[in-house]
């Protein structure tokens, strides 16, 4: 097959300049190329067959036609565009602050997630014995008297907490004389342990004992072991527990009475355990409720704090 070119717009001596320019960028390639002759014999009419040089000439011409001005200009303009794709990717910086990412920033980057259980359970020791409720407990403490809070030490104030639950209604009861309250609010998360610190080691009088007021609705899990194990470390302090609202507890029971007190003794009874796991002797629990303020509860709660001041004077 023989090459053969015609053109109605430009002369032969323009068409032949023309394709001698093209010629050029392949022959740096190795591409072979028509000389000028070559060029003026293909010209239709053919004044005689092309020679098989002509036409390997052609050949080579189109050839490095097709990778000069077809390949190599996409095959850089390729290599372009992932380079500039890869800058733009290493540049790049969302604006989360935009008002569209912020409806987003909660589902792809929770503040918080579910870790599942990231230790074994333990084997607590056994809990202390517990009256089946208050009221038990109160003629219990009549009868033989409530032994002061252990590990007590100096003669500041008793400084006070309530544990995920609210003041009572009445406020703290009073104390006796010589004996006196650091109220130090309530708490319930990270930000409250580290205010209460704070307070705490602000006191102008270091406080002698830390009592924490639960209240029995909570339940002790091991989430209130870790808490009360870590805060009393943090704390430096002797650690007391309060246990209350038991008429709470009561009418959120369903059942009879007996169950109801059964309840509220197996609900005394978890707390002691998990406080005695914890680290908190036994001394230092006492179950009192301060939602009650008559001359029983006052008088067992001086009893239980005043006794520790008395030791320490």
């Amino acid at each position: 097959m023989s090459f053969a070119w015609e053109t109605t717009i430009l002369s032969a001596e323009d068409y032949i300049a023309l394709t001698r320019a093209l010629a050029a960028a392949p022959g740096w390639l190795g591409f072979a190329a028509p000389d000028a002759q070559q060029i003026a014999a293909s010209q239709i009419p053919l004044a005689a067959a092309p020679s098989a040089a002509a036409d390997r000439a052609w050949a080579g011409l189109l050839l490095g036609s097709l990778v000069v001005y077809g390949v190599l200009p996409r095959l850089v303009l390729v290599l372009l565009c992932l380079g500039l794709g890869r800058r733009a990717i290493c540049r790049y910086r969302l604006d989360t602050s935009r008002p569209g990412f912020a409806r987003l920033q909660e589902r792809l980057v929770p503040l918080a997630q579910t870790t599942g259980i990231i230790d074994a359970d333990q084997d607590w020791p056994a809990a202390a014995a517990a009256p089946s409720s208050l009221g038990q407990v109160a003629e219990a403490d009549t009868a033989n008297g409530i032994p002061g809070p252990a590990q007590v030490v100096g003669d500041g104030p008793v400084a006070i907490l309530a544990f995920e639950s609210e003041r009572p209604k009445g406020g703290w009861p009073l104390l006796p004389d010589g004996v006196s309250w650091l109220d130090c609010g309530s708490i319930e998360d990270r930000a409250d342990r580290a205010r209460v610190c704070a307070r705490l080691g602000a006191a102008v009088r270091p406080p002698r004992l830390l009592v924490l007021a639960c209240s029995l609705l909570t339940a002790p899990d091991r989430g209130v072991g870790a808490f009360l194990a870590e805060f009393a470390g943090e704390a430096g302090l002797p650690l007391a527990l309060l246990l209350s609202q038991d008429h709470h507890y009561r009418a959120r029971t369903p059942g009879d009475e007996a169950a109801k007190a059964s309840a509220v003794g197996q609900r005394i009874a978890d707390w002691r355990q998990i406080a005695g796991a914890a680290g908190v002797p036994a001394a230092n629990i006492a179950a009192i409720d301060l939602d009650q303020p008559g001359a029983a509860t006052r008088q067992r709660l001086q009893a239980w704090l005043g006794r520790s001041g008395e030791a320490t004077r």
